[in-house]
């Protein structure tokens, strides 16, 4: 197995149900996933999580996992702040997406049109800011929403390296995983939740308004509507599609 340079860390929100909705992830080396799992792992016995718990963003409830997630967006902050990880994301209107539609499974190329934006986000991104130098490894979250991406692999490459002279095959693995066997993945589902949430000013609750708030506060920008600079350590990216 050809060894990883970076681990890009991913998942997707809000596609069911609202207008807004977000891809994205975290990319660190090897070395400095094995640190944040250790953090973690701290953040979650510090407030007494089981095993089986999670961070995510559909079960936050305030309590006693206040302190557990508060210290999660520190962490995310603090490991970008130092270098040692960088988070990019990728937020559009779903709705101007034109899903096919049947009665019985809704609108059945939704799952497509999520996988094609981690497309986006691979070719443009993560691969042009990291594939000439570094061999990539993406550890999606498991589901529908990412099961197509994994076909993609070698078409993101291709794509890479003509238009941003990445070495050819630096994206050298989607391997999709569960977020309860997997750590870091839970940390972009809190951050990703709370800015689609933000973008689409949707109504929350009182505990959930908070957190999203602090995320918020915590960012380098002033509103999730703003489109980063993309060589940033910390990027969003306010994606139009163009039919």
């Amino acid at each position: 197995m050809a060894r990883e340079d970076l681990q890009f860390f991913c998942d997707s929100t809000s596609h069911r149900g609202h207008d807004y909705m977000a891809v994205g992830g975290i990319v660190l080396k090897p070395e400095r996933t094995r640190d944040l799992v250790a953090r973690m792992q701290e953040l979650k016995d510090a407030s007494k999580m089981g095993p089986t718990s999670e961070f995510k963003w559909s079960g936050y409830k305030n309590g006693e996992r206040k302190k557990a997630y508060l210290g999660l967006v520190d962490l995310f902050y603090d490991m970008i702040r130092d270098d040692h990880m960088h988070f990019h994301a990728l937020v559009c209107n779903f709705n101007e997406f034109n899903h096919k539609h049947d009665d019985e499974n809704g609108p059945k190329d939704m799952f497509k049109s999520v996988n094609k934006l981690y497309y986006q986000l691979l070719v443009h991104q993560i691969c042009r800011r990291y594939g000439k130098d570094c061999r990539i490894a993406m550890y999606p979250d498991h589901g529908n929403d990412s099961a197509e991406i994994v076909n993609f692999r070698e078409n993101v490459c291709k794509a890479a390296y003509y238009k941003y002279d990445a070495r050819f095959g630096s994206l050298i693995r989607i391997q999709p995983y569960p977020s309860s066997k997997l750590l870091p993945l839970q940390m972009p589902d809190v951050i990703l939740g709370s800015i689609a949430a933000l973008r689409e000013c949707r109504q929350l609750n009182k505990n959930k308004q908070d957190l999203a708030d602090y995320i918020l506060a915590r960012s380098p920008v002033r509103s999730w509507s703003e489109t980063t600079n993309r060589d940033g350590k910390f990027t969003i990216w306010n994606w139009r599609n163009s039919r």
